[in-house]
């Protein structure tokens, strides 16, 4: 009876210790569980992060290629305009050799008219001098108006 009693305290003694080895085990399978759990949720947090970061990028690729269609059709209205000034500079420095070319004229007139004597000769010079000057105020007029 007494070796079967220490047998049984043996037994016992060993079911004790392999039951807290298994409470050990248990303890650490149920602290991975929860890690995992954790991290599962961590994971399914940025797999939901990254289907919102996805649209934000589509939506900001959409704002992008808007603005480059924009940009691009401002970049056309801009060579446009360029062309537009520059065919108006060319005109302007017609304008102002024909002013020239005019004033230069009306001086020679004048000239011509203070050195003649005769009256007729003065009457046509004068009028060709009026002619001259209504030239150069349209051509002035039209110079405005383009500078303009």
């Amino acid at each position: 009876f007494y070796n079967q009693s220490l047998t049984q305290k043996t037994l016992i003694a060993g079911n004790e210790s392999e039951m807290e080895n298994l409470r050990a085990q248990l303890d650490d399978v149920m602290g991975i569980n929860t890690e995992l759990s954790t991290r599962q949720a961590s994971f399914e947090t940025l797999i939901e992060k990254e289907g919102a970061l996805r649209n934000e990028v589509g939506r900001l690729q959409s704002a992008l290629d808007q603005v480059t269609k924009e940009n691009e059709a401002l970049s056309s209205e801009s060579v446009s305009f360029k062309d537009a000034i520059e065919k108006n500079h060319r005109e302007k420095e017609d304008l102002d050799a024909k002013v020239k070319m005019l004033s230069e004229e009306k001086s020679t007139l004048l000239k011509s008219l203070e050195a003649s004597s005769v009256r007729n000769s003065d009457d046509k010079l004068r009028d060709e001098l009026e002619h001259l000057q209504s030239s150069l105020h349209d051509a002035i007029k039209e110079q405005e108006a383009n500078a303009a």
